[in-house]
């Protein structure tokens, strides 16, 4: 009975109509010659583009030398996982992706890239080739229904039922299939089949661009970006060798050690663990680069290349217009007068403002005539403050020399900074971050992609000098860079903690020199005592007056580590001027007790180890203290207080060149454009502002009571919740709020060898 019933419904089921078929078919019979095309051209590029990444990725493979990571295979594995769909060229031209690709590829120059190494002119010229190629497949037709497929597609609609097939767009493929695999589609397969054979040798064209494309993209994800990955410093523990307050607490010599050891072995394993990952994970990110242009946002992922630090791109546009300079003619060197100012009218102001006028400063509808005008002062004034020299608005010695240097070298210095900016260690995606370029002399604070605090800084001086645990010439000085660290407190009314070697360098002789004289002044007044002469040394040597002793109190002629005392005239003290005991010489016991720095085989002053119980005089009276005196953890610090060298605050980023930022009494120096004259750490002109904005940003301003703690002079750090990251770099041109590049001292000369 059911059986019955579902035959009765089927054969009441209407039949697709000729009018409902009718305008179906029309509308298929549009799509079938463009998805045949299609289909036909992307199976055979596919198949083309498959066997030559394959090819190339084991070639690459078995290369026994290479300068540049196995480009090719990357390539293949991201497009095998894309089953070799092409993405970049289709239908005989570029895609929207490809557009963009070889948009950047072109520009490759802008960014001081070696177009040498990117396959420019191949690309270019397989292009053209292959347009000239698709034009000869515009003229074939033979795969668009004829009337009697169209007819034979209509007849075959109207015997299926309305519920055997929805006419809808979405079944255009379907009916398609339907009349190919047909007897009436023998001549849809005849044409296929040669538009098939022309398919293929246009295929082989377009996955030759597909692959040069996508070699250049690689490459240059790797030179804009991937060659290195960014590094910041992180302190391997949270205590460090000066980060004690109370300097009378025990440490165990025998801790000294281990804990050194432990910071070699941090400092090895980091290192080895880094070299052991970098490559892997840079080729990762080469590979994710490649998937992305080519699955993604093109545009995106080929922004994402780019430094994204306001300067570098400010410094590509600059460098882009002292390069049209250059392409000009540059400019003509100005004959320096021997003075020049305001009014003069002389043959040197033409070429003053002509020269001016080619670098911008001087306007172009100004006269060119031989005043000395006020439009001439205000564009030397402008360039006077984008050269980093005292700002006059008249012509100095500096200006003179700077206004002729050549626009080629003005370029080749924006060039040199452009590629530094490429191996930064600044994140600006970075909620918050402080920035010091060495040479800029200016500590900068972002938040949020915005400058918020600018503050001028005196940054290490160059002075090339021995340094005395080396033995070694260096120039010690310098700032360290690149240095990235993270900022984690903030010291109020700090001490001063004396490096190692600022220790030797310099507090260490003035120690010395102040116990000779204190040994000399004490050996003088024991020989009065013990002898009716009144003199102790030769007339002019240190530590005595004129005198007619035969025995002075140091040797003749200094050391090269100093004065040596006289141990014989030092021993001739009797010791009843010393003690009151007998007469007679002085036992080695008794000259290190009364002498406790001297050395009585040598004769020499050593105060490179304090004696706890004979601190030198000087520490105090030049308020220094000794911490930890005898010990192997021994070090010297200046105590708080308004003569400090590092004044009311400073900040600290631990790292291992021990150097930071902070505040000074040497306050006069900030008004100098040119500011390396520190020992290496960082004086900022605005200390207490920039500690501030420090602690406000973590929330710990209030709670900190930092004003309190300034009158009261009491030692205070304040350890950041979110530590902040801090990069040192050097960069000796950037571009100011306007645009325009500024340039500045290479006080280092990083620039000779910018490597």
């Amino acid at each position: 009975m059911a059986l019955c019933l579902f035959g009765m419904a089927a054969c009441q089921e209407p039949l697709i109509s000729a009018e409902e078929a009718g305008p179906f078919v029309a509308d298929w019979s549009q799509t079938v010659e463009p998805v045949l095309l299609e289909q036909a051209s992307r199976a055979a590029t596919a198949k083309a583009l498959k066997e030559r990444l394959v090819a190339s990725a084991a070639a690459d493979k078995a290369k026994v030398t290479r300068d540049d990571p196995p480009f090719d295979v990357f390539i293949d594995e991201v497009y095998k996982a894309l089953e070799y769909q092409p993405a970049l060229v289709d239908s005989g031209k570029l895609t929207a992706r490809g557009e963009q690709v070889w948009a950047t590829l072109q520009a490759v120059d802008s960014h001081l890239l070696d177009t040498k190494k990117y396959p420019l002119e191949p690309i270019r010229e397989k292009l053209e080739e292959l347009d000239k190629k698709r034009q000869s497949f515009k003229s074939f037709d033979g795969l668009a229904p004829t009337g009697e497929e169209l007819t034979y597609i209509t007849e075959h609609l109207t015997k299926k039922h309305v519920s055997e097939f929805e006419l809808v767009a979405a079944n255009h493929a379907q009916l398609t299939t339907m009349l190919m695999d047909s007897p009436k589609g023998q001549r849809l397969r005849l044409a296929l089949g040669e538009y098939e054979a022309m398919s293929t040798r246009k295929a082989g064209m377009e996955v030759e661009i597909e692959q040069l494309l996508a070699q250049g993209l690689v490459r240059y994800s790797r030179e804009m970006k991937h060659h290195r990955l960014k590094e910041i410093f992180i302190h391997p523990r949270n205590d460090d060798f000066y980060n004690e307050q109370e300097i009378r607490s025990r440490r165990p010599d025998e801790a000294k050690g281990p804990y050194e050891a432990g910071v070699i072995w941090r400092r090895a394993a980091a290192i080895a663990e880094s070299m052991a990952d970098k490559p892997k994970i840079l080729h990762t990110r080469m590979r994710e680069t490649l998937r992305d242009a080519l699955t993604a946002d093109t545009e995106r992922a080929l922004a994402a290349l780019i430094p994204d630090q306001p300067q570098y791109m400010g410094l590509v546009k600059e460098y882009a217009r002292y390069k049209k300079i250059v392409e000009a003619g540059g400019w003509q060197n100005v004959t320096v007068p021997r003075s020049l100012n305001p009014g003069d009218r002389a043959e040197v102001v033409v070429e003053l403002k002509k020269r001016l006028l080619a670098e911008g400063y001087y306007p172009a509808d100004a006269a060119l005539d031989n005043r000395y005008d006020d439009a001439l002062s205000k564009a030397i004034t402008a360039y006077q403050e984008t050269h980093q020299m005292e700002v006059t608005g008249k012509p100095h010695a500096i200006f003179w020399r700077s206004v002729n240097v050549a626009a080629d070298r003005r370029a080749e210095q924006i060039a040199i900074n452009i590629k530094r900016w490429r191996k930064s260690n600044v994140r600006h995606d970075l909620e918050t971050y402080a920035f010091v370029n060495i040479m800029d002399f200016h500590v900068e604070l972002w938040k949020g992609q915005e400058r918020k605090m600018r503050v001028g800084v005196v940054v290490g001086n160059n002075e090339l000098a021995v340094n005395p645990l080396t033995e070694e010439k260096a120039h010690s000085n310098r700032t360290p860079t690149p240095l990235a660290a993270y900022i984690d407190r903030v010291i109020y009314n700090p001490y001063w903690n004396v490096t190692p070697r600022l220790r030797a360098e310099d507090i260490l002789p003035k120690v010395k020199e102040s116990v000779q004289k204190e040994y000399a002044a004490k050996l003088k007044t024991l020989r009065k005592r013990s002898s009716p002469v009144r003199a102790v040394a030769r007339e002019g040597e240190e530590g005595g007056a004129s005198a007619v002793d035969d025995e002075p109190v140091f040797t003749s002629g200094a050391t090269t580590d100093g004065l040596r005392f006289n141990m014989q005239a030092v021993r001739n003290v009797k010791k009843d001027a010393a003690s009151g005991a007998a007469d007679g010489e002085l036992s080695t016991e008794q000259l290190r007790q009364m002498f406790p720095y001297l050395n009585p085989e040598t004769g020499e002053v050593d105060v490179s180890t304090t004696d706890p119980n004979h601190i030198p005089k000087w520490y105090a009276e030049n308020r220094y203290e000794v911490a930890f005196p005898g010990r192997t953890w021994e070090y010297v610090r200046m105590i708080p207080g308004p003569d400090n060298a590092l004044g009311l605050v400073k900040i600290i980023f631990p790292n291992y060149s021990d150097v930071y930022l902070h505040d000074t009494p040497a306050k006069a120096l900030f008004s100098r454009p040119v500011r390396a004259f520190s020992h290496g750490c960082i004086r900022m002109a605005d200390p207490l502002g920039v500690a501030e904005w420090l602690l406000r940003n973590d929330g710990k301003w209030e709670a900190a009571k930092v004003p309190t703690t300034l009158k009261s002079g009491d030692y205070l750090p304040v350890f950041l919740d979110r530590q902040v990251p801090v990069f040192l770099e050097y960069y000796t041109v950037r571009v100011d709020d306007a645009g325009r590049a500024n340039f500045l001292a290479d006080v280092y000369s990083y620039d000779s060898n910018p490597s």
